[in-house]
């Protein structure tokens, strides 16, 4: 009986071209990678130069708008403080 993780891993060698001929190992493909596999890598690639370039500037932001350290002391006082007039 196959289990889901073996019919992922089977799908996923199957379509990076690799070819199996029975016995124990799967053969690698030869010559150039495929045209598909290609592209999902500059797909994956491009995503995660993505990614990276967000996370930087969420923590720009966060740097920018941070309070200091006193006004978050204050926000934790269960009680409020105002000036005397």
């Amino acid at each position: 009986m196959t289990t889901a993780r073996e019919v992922a891993a089977v799908n996923t060698l199957l379509q990076l071209g690799y070819t199996w001929e029975g016995g124990v190992h799967w053969k690698p493909p030869l010559g150039p990678r495929p045209m598909q596999v290609a592209a999902e890598a500059a797909r994956i690639f491009k995503q995660e130069r993505h990614q990276a370039a967000v996370l930087k500037e969420v923590e720009r932001l966060r740097a920018k708008h941070a309070r200091p350290w006193w006004r978050r002391l204050l926000a934790l006082l269960p009680f409020t403080i105002t000036r005397r007039k």
